[in-house]
């Protein structure tokens, strides 16, 4: 695998997260794999732009993305990247060490076209974790030993540049754009990839470590139910456009939603009900059900919608 190229993108867009996006980038550049280049994609601001040419390393290649949002600024650092593999993640989130060495080892199997790995967060989050999804982080529930997964998760996934030159780039009409929530991009294109390589896989390798920033509004109790209200709306856009899929599209979902329901959910009610830490139990019980209700509401309006 020394001998393939890699291609790390990174998107950015915020003076606020300008030291985060910094400390990523070292974390990258300290990465000890030989043949890689480092992208920074972010969106026109004159004032930013010269903070990142007057701090980056000279071997971290700036890109100017002329329209603003996540997907296409993706696409436009795909385009420019030269790499065999494209790794990317996110601006605020730092590399752990042998990341590089951990995710690529997982193409040595051809029929490898994609790989996720783990997203952890930087402290605690105050929501429970089932829900870490809502800040960006692997959740309770996900897989915990490495095997092949549906999808890959934005801030820390990879695929091999023959993926986009064959399946295309990422859907413009989701991914976020400021702070609005549309997502499953990554969802989309991961569905639409597997489908234009028949046999291929997406591997999901946990030894593969992203360390990922938690944000404070993130942890809110209303962006928790606006977050799952626009998740329910994308993940109602996926089903649209793969109703065919074999298992059907939301087959992951659908599991995710019998874990919650069978098991989490109960789990702290028989915690309450048994007098154990009843004030803790309760709050993420709430938060539970309120983020399933949201999600279920976003998706059947964007059913009526789509």
């Amino acid at each position: 695998m020394s001998l393939i190229k890699v291609s790390i993108i990174v998107c950015t867009y915020s003076k606020e997260l300008f030291l985060d996006t910094i400390e990523c980038i070292r974390s990258l550049s300290s990465q000890d794999y030989p043949d890689k280049e480092i992208l920074l994609v972010m969106d026109k601001n004159e004032e930013l732009c010269q903070m990142y040419h007057e701090s980056l390393p000279a071997s971290v290649d700036l890109i100017i993305n002329p329209i603003p949002g996540l997907s296409t600024a993706r696409n436009c650092g795909i385009r420019h990247a030269t790499g065999d593999i494209i790794v990317f993640i996110d601006d605020d989130a730092t590399a752990g060490p042998d990341y590089l060495a951990k995710l690529f080892r997982n193409y040595e199997d051809e029929t490898v076209i994609g790989v996720v790995g783990k997203i952890l967060p930087w402290r605690t989050p105050g929501y429970p974790e089932e829900l870490y999804w809502v800040g960006g982080f692997t959740y309770k529930g996900f897989p915990e030993e490495r095997c092949e997964v549906r999808n890959v998760h934005g801030c820390n996934m990879s695929f091999r540049k023959g993926a986009f030159e064959r399946a295309g780039l990422f859907d413009v009409s989701l991914g976020r754009v400021g702070r609005k929530l549309v997502t499953a991009e990554e969802t989309e294109f991961s569905i639409r990839a597997l489908g234009t390589f028949p046999g291929s896989r997406i591997m999901y390798d946990p030894e593969a470590v992203v360390y990922h920033k938690v944000h404070e509004y993130r942890e809110r109790f209303w962006y928790l139910i606006k977050r799952g209200y626009y998740e329910g709306m994308s993940k109602a856009h996926i089903e649209k456009l793969y109703k065919g899929v074999n298992g059907g599209a939301l087959k992951t979902e659908d599991a995710y939603l019998k874990f919650l329901l069978g098991r989490a959910v109960p789990g702290r009610m028989k915690n309450i009900c048994m007098v154990r830490d009843v004030m803790r139990n309760a709050k993420e019980a709430v938060s539970l059900m309120a983020v399933i209700g949201s999600v279920g509401f976003g998706y059947c309006v964007g059913r009526i919608k789509i």
